[in-house]
């Protein structure tokens, strides 16, 4: 399931067509999330907004719509 959270479709790929490196990818998972970043030119104010039907706090539609798209997410270079 973990697999999802990786942005880039090519490396999920080789993930799952190749089982034998998924070990290899625990071992450097925490060091590899650590590395992803997404960017996010807008207020933090605008991550979230309030639903008006019920007061309840969710994502806003610009972040949903920001992080499906694949150009704002990178690798830092270590």
């Amino acid at each position: 399931m973990w697999i999802d959270l990786i942005p880039w479709p090519e490396l999920r790929d080789i993930l799952i067509q190749q089982p034998a490196r998924i070990e290899k990818f625990y071992d450097v998972a925490p060091d590899f999330a650590s590395l992803v970043t997404l960017e996010w030119p807008y207020s933090p104010a605008e991550l979230i907004d309030c639903d008006p039907c019920t007061s309840a706090t969710r994502l806003s539609p610009l972040f949903l719509r920001h992080i499906l798209e694949l150009k704002n997410w990178s690798l830092q270079r270590v």
